[in-house]
């Protein structure tokens, strides 16, 4: 009888023996969710950086024509910020325009937007675009050459920073007409629109 039950315990033993032996299994890590809130490129790099402790806004490029493409909102649930790339080249957007990088993926040593073909066909080139300035005194018209040409400076020196185009291009003031003629490329065309509506801004607001 005694034979029977150490017989009958010894499985038993073995069995526990068996079920201490196993590691406990691993904690289970839940993936931090990356929320974009929507807004343009930079601000979609930003969110990344800020969210996987990357630098990739230092090596940044982004081409003008795409610099104020709004990127829709995001939600990832992810621990790789080429996840979050991954999901922006898919939506095939072609006024988005899609990253490509080169090295580790967690760490690439170049990040560029690139901009579909077409829409850099539609957006390339340069414009023309006369604007009045009858509203501003001909002492004026010096000062204003002076500030388009700080602000493309400006704009040449954030380029290189955060990557995009040169802001490329000239004017020309047409005394007779009191017009301004301004040539090159898109982002040119729009500062000089905005330096010559703060003229206006201030000759209005001194009188």
């Amino acid at each position: 009888m005694a034979t029977a039950i150490l017989a009958n315990a010894a499985p038993t033993a073995r069995a526990e023996d068996t079920n201490e032996a196993k590691p406990p299994p691993p904690p289970r890590t839940e993936r931090k969710v990356f929320l974009f809130e929507g807004g343009r490129p930079i601000d979609f790099i930003l969110a990344i950086d800020k969210h996987f402790r990357t630098r990739l806004g230092q090596i940044l490029s982004i081409p003008s024509s795409l610099a104020r493409t709004q990127v829709p909102k995001m939600k990832l649930a992810t621990d790789k910020p080429e996840d979050a790339l991954q999901v922006y080249n898919h939506l095939q957007d072609p006024m988005l325009g899609q990253w490509k990088y080169a090295g580790p993926t967690d760490d690439p040593a170049v990040l560029a937007l690139i901009a579909d073909k077409d829409v850099a066909l539609t957006k390339s080139g340069a414009r023309v675009k006369a604007m009045s300035i009858g509203g501003l005194s001909e002492s004026s018209w010096k000062h204003l050459q002076r500030d388009v040409a700080v602000a493309q400076e400006a704009g040449a020196s954030a380029a290189d920073k955060m990557g995009g185009d040169r802001y490329e291009g000239s004017i020309r003031i047409q005394p007779e007409s009191k017009i301004l003629i301004a040539s090159g490329s898109e982002g040119f065309i729009e500062m000089v629109e905005s330096v010559v509506a703060a003229h206006r801004n201030n000759a209005q607001a001194a009188k």
